[in-house]
């Protein structure tokens, strides 16, 4: 999230003369699936579940995209930003914000 951040910063400080109308991907460059994102997430929780994928909802085998990868060289092109935060780093970070905070505490108030 951090990163993200940045990347906007990166974006609103930027003077380069080509830049407004442009848009970014503030990837970090990390590929990874669904599947393997919740498992980091749970790895880092000491959680234990288990990633069901159904047919139907696969990605078709002669899908147009086969692979989700990011590429953010364009915003480094346009700016001086660079990814500082690695995928595992981000989501023991955000963990750590969800436990410290009263976050869970206040989440039944916003499902109705």
């Amino acid at each position: 999230m951090q990163d993200t951040v940045n990347a906007f910063v990166a974006v609103a400080e930027s003077t380069h003369k080509d830049i407004l109308g442009e848009t970014f991907n503030t990837g970090c460059g990390e590929e990874k699936s669904i599947g393997n994102f919740v498992n980091l997430c749970l790895r880092e929780r000491d959680k234990k579940a288990e990633v069901i994928c159904e047919n139907e909802r696969m990605r078709p085998e002669k899908s147009e995209v086969n692979r989700l990868l990011a590429d953010n060289s364009k915003l480094k092109e346009f700016t001086d930003w660079t990814p500082k935060i690695r995928l595992k780093e981000g989501i023991k970070k955000a963990a750590s914000w969800i436990k410290d905070s009263d976050y869970l505490d206040k989440s039944e108030s916003y499902h109705r």
